[in-house]
């Protein structure tokens, strides 16, 4: 679980990996798209855009410049759109969550 302080600005890096452990290849990704649901209703509450920093070690960076509206325990995914028309969500088993507090 990943803790940030509510009202904080955040730069989060991290690394994209399968179930192995091995990185995700982002070379073919278009976009990557960070999603946020509450635990206890399952409703979308936040949305943003990451920016690839290496593609063949799938590392990742996302910005929160406000999070004063976060407040609470949320299930955190990824949407990867491909070149080719095709998307993936990370991850895909099991469910990795932020608390903001």
């Amino acid at each position: 679980m990943i803790k940030i302080r509510t009202g904080s600005t955040v730069q989060l890096v991290m690394v994209l990996k399968y179930e192995d452990d091995t990185p995700i290849d982002l070379t073919e990704v278009e976009k990557i798209t960070m999603y946020l649901k509450d635990v206890s209703t399952g409703e979308e509450v936040y949305s943003g855009d990451c920016l690839i920093i290496s593609a063949t070690e799938g590392i990742i960076l996302h910005t929160w410049t406000d999070t004063s509206s976060l407040s609470g325990v949320y299930e955190r995914e990824f949407k990867l759109e491909y070149s080719n028309g095709k998307v993936d969500y990370i991850p895909s088993e099991s469910i990795e969550y932020i608390m903001f507090w």
